[in-house]
């Protein structure tokens, strides 16, 4: 952790890193009251705040994925049968063409 400026109001550099490192672990009392201080006076940092929350949820609403990654049960890419599914055509590897 890096050690944080002196004062009460941080910068919005700071309060990025804060909001990434509170989804990681449990700030301390005196980092969240200073980022809260910043949070009021800043609307940028407030939206950030809240998209980074969005896109925790997002992340959390998606199945787990099996023991190779792509949640098919089988081998290969990970996350190929959902681009399958997504895509909604039989995925075909690039083959690139022959001189």
């Amino acid at each position: 952790m890096q050690a944080h400026k002196t004062g009460l109001k941080p910068t919005c550099r700071e309060v990025h890193r804060l909001v990434s490192e509170g989804m990681d672990r449990q700030l301390s009392v005196v980092e969240r009251i200073r980022m809260r201080l910043h949070l009021v006076v800043c609307d940028a940092c407030t939206r950030f705040n809240g998209q980074m929350s969005l896109l925790r949820r997002a992340m959390h609403s998606f199945p787990p994925l099996d023991g190779d990654g792509d949640g098919d049960g089988g081998g290969g890419a990970p996350g190929a049968a959902e681009a399958k599914a997504v895509a909604g055509v039989k995925y075909q590897p690039h083959k690139p063409p022959k001189p």
